[in-house]
């Protein structure tokens, strides 16, 4: 369980059990627990699966009518955007690793880690998560 004592918004409970059971067991485990939040006064946003608001919804950016997959040519439909950086860039599961998207110029690159290691050294290093 990540520590969010500093978290400045919290996740609603979750809305769709389905979207669940579609997610990356780390993933799944993590949203049971916390579902989303905002960490370092906004420098990293951890999606949730709810219906508002739309900004944190999970499902809006992987699934729905603002699917990264429609938007970049880089991403995949199967790949997860589970969160962003204050500067809107993306970070992506694919196949268990993390994926950071800029989300300006639309490259991506290999983060080399698992969601888990990625959110500890997110946590030990706030100002160099990529």
């Amino acid at each position: 369980m990540i520590d969010l004592t500093h978290a400045s918004s919290i996740g609603p409970l979750i809305t769709n059990d389905e979207t669940v059971v579609r997610l990356p067991a780390d993933l799944q485990s993590l949203l049971l627990d916390a579902n989303g939040f905002v960490i370092f006064d906004g420098g990293l946003h951890v999606r949730g699966i709810c219906d508002a608001p739309n900004w944190h919804s999970l499902e809006r950016f992987w699934i729905g009518e603002y699917a990264l997959w429609r938007l970049y040519p880089t991403v995949r439909p199967d790949d997860v955007p589970f969160a962003q950086d204050f500067l809107g860039d993306q970070f992506l599961l694919r196949r268990g690793r993390v994926i950071h998207l800029d989300g300006e110029i639309g490259s991506i690159d290999e983060v080399g880690l698992g969601l888990n290691e990625f959110l500890e050294s997110a946590f030990t290093n706030p100002d160099d998560c990529r």
